[in-house]
């Protein structure tokens, strides 16, 4: 037998506990939650987190730090109950409480009829800068009358929008959220601003909308103001770029409201930043797409066309053959002028033809790779080695004719259906659904079929209907099927009827 023995396993201390150890999960999450910053979760403070918990009364909020914070289901939720949110969704409100955990807010209002809690739910808000949800009711002397729970409130004028609005009727019945400016409740002194609220999101939506902006990207804008010298339009976060009144459009526009209107929403692109001056500068132009696309299908050698005088150089004279297409009107094609005209013989351009005035020319020769439409004076015979074509016969009420798409305006599309010859299709006669965007959708160079509905005695104004054009391409279709059926199994609808009428007529054989 061997002296040596087994060693023995060391004695471990008992685990000591103290009176405050945790000896729960419940007692461990009290622990935690109470050892949170209480400077950082102040009353007051605004807090950034994220869901983690949707519940049917409370949303948990992940807030930093050591504890949770709770806000009402019913802030986030739409009229209809549904929410816009999601776990793992950022989320931004402000600290009403911190008795018995973190509670936030983006709005107060006190569903209870309480007097006390109304109070008291006035007095948290005022002082911890909670927007208050409230109906205005009136218009008084200097503002709106404005109910907050039961209590009546005021708002100034002045507080009720960032721009103040002729017609004070347009905030009657609704509902908005307001600031608290000043709150007394001893003298029921309640005083409201819903224009703070809207220049804070302003200039949150003002640095995301700054950033978004860079040269030559197109953004939707909104029409704020109409000058002489161009529109204003606001880009969001109360961001204004200026649209020229020589970037409306390629078409020559005297003045703005011509085709735009205050309120009117629309695309833009942004054609220059001017960082130092805090200017946007706008366009439209390039969003209507290239005018000079297809000049060669729109206007034709020999042609003769009325066109509006637009520059006058001492070489000669411009003059606007489409909208966006300029033609030249060389100083040598003016001779007739200065023998017909009294002018002298060494006459400038600037001496015979004004801008604005309108003259009849003949084209001459269209380059549209260069760019270029050369024009003459119109004769009553045809240049040496151009032959003018005959003017077209104008179209009869009835017949389909085809064009393709010049131009879009705001009450119509212009298709031009030949040499000299163009057609108008009102808005209701295009098919398309109210507010509707019809450049998108009758693009320049666009074919369409349409229908005439309308010729003046001259020939030169014509109605057109998409519409109609449509209508009577089914019921030819279908005048079609009714000659000739779809056939089924080799046997037509009318062979089958046939095929019954013969059965039922035919003798019976004999049994």
């Amino acid at each position: 037998m061997s002296d040596q023995t087994e060693p023995k396993p060391p004695i471990l201390p008992e685990p000591q506990t103290t009176p405050d150890a945790p000896t729960s999960h419940e007692e461990f999450a009290r622990l935690l939650a109470s050892s949170s910053d209480p400077k950082r979760h102040a009353a007051g403070s605004v807090v950034k987190g994220k869901v983690v918990q949707i519940g049917e009364t409370d949303i948990l909020v992940d807030v930093g730090g050591k504890s949770e914070a709770t806000i009402a289901r019913a802030e986030l939720a739409a009229e209809d109950g549904s929410l816009s949110i999601q776990v793992g969704d950022p989320i931004e409100a402000t600290v009403v409480s911190t008795e018995g955990g973190v509670r936030l807010s983006r709005r107060m209002s006190a569903s209870t009829k309480d007097k006390h809690a109304v109070k008291q739910m006035l007095i948290d808000a005022s002082r911890n800068g909670v927007p208050v949800s409230g109906r205005v009711t009136a218009s008084v002397k200097g503002g709106y009358e404005v109910q907050v729970s039961g209590v009546r409130g005021f708002c100034p004028f002045s507080q009720i929008d960032v721009r103040r609005q002729e017609d004070p009727t347009l905030y009657f019945h609704k509902t908005f959220d307001f600031l608290i400016k000043e709150y007394n409740p001893g003298k029921r002194n309640l005083v409201l601003s819903r224009r703070a609220l809207i220049e804070v999101e302003q200039r949150k939506q003002e640095e995301e909308v700054r950033a978004s902006i860079t040269e030559g990207s197109v953004m939707k804008g909104t029409i704020v103001s109409l000058q002489d010298f161009g529109a204003f339009i606001e880009l969001g976060g109360g961001i204004q770029g200026l649209l020229h009144v020589s970037e409306i459009s390629h078409a020559r526009v005297e003045k703005p409201s011509d085709l735009l209107s205050v309120g009117q929403s629309l695309d833009v692109q942004i054609l220059k930043i001017d960082a130092k001056k805090k200017k946007i500068s706008l366009t439209r132009k390039p969003l209507e797409g290239d005018p000079w696309i297809g000049v060669g299908d729109r206007v034709r050698q020999g042609q003769v066309i009325t066109a509006k005088v637009m520059r006058v150089t001492d070489f000669g004279a411009f003059l606007e053959v489409l909208p966006g297409v300029d033609g030249l009107l060389h100083v040598s094609e003016m001779a007739a002028m200065k023998n017909g005209g009294g002018a002298g013989r060494n006459a400038k351009p600037q001496d015979m033809i004004k801008a604005g005035e309108e003259l009849k020319v003949s084209v001459v020769k269209v380059d549209e790779a260069r760019r270029r439409v050369s024009l003459g004076l119109a004769t009553e015979k045809p240049a040496p080695g151009v032959s003018a074509p005959p003017p077209p016969e104008p179209p009869k009420v009835g017949e389909t004719v085809k064009g393709k798409v010049e131009r879009v305006e705001k009450f119509g599309v212009f298709i031009r259906l030949g040499p000299g010859r163009a057609g108008m299709i009102p808005n209701n006669e295009l098919g398309t659904q109210r507010g509707a965007d019809h450049k998108r959708l009758f693009p320049a160079g666009t074919e369409l079929t349409a229908e005439v509905i309308e010729v003046d005695p001259a020939g030169r104004k014509i109605r057109l209907s998409l519409v109609k054009a449509m209508g009577r391409e089914e019921r030819e279709a279908v005048e079609k099927y009714r000659k000739d059926p779809v056939k089924s199994g080799g046997t037509s609808f009318s062979t089958l009827a046939d095929a019954f009428n013969a059965m039922k007529d035919s003798p019976k054989k004999p049994s």
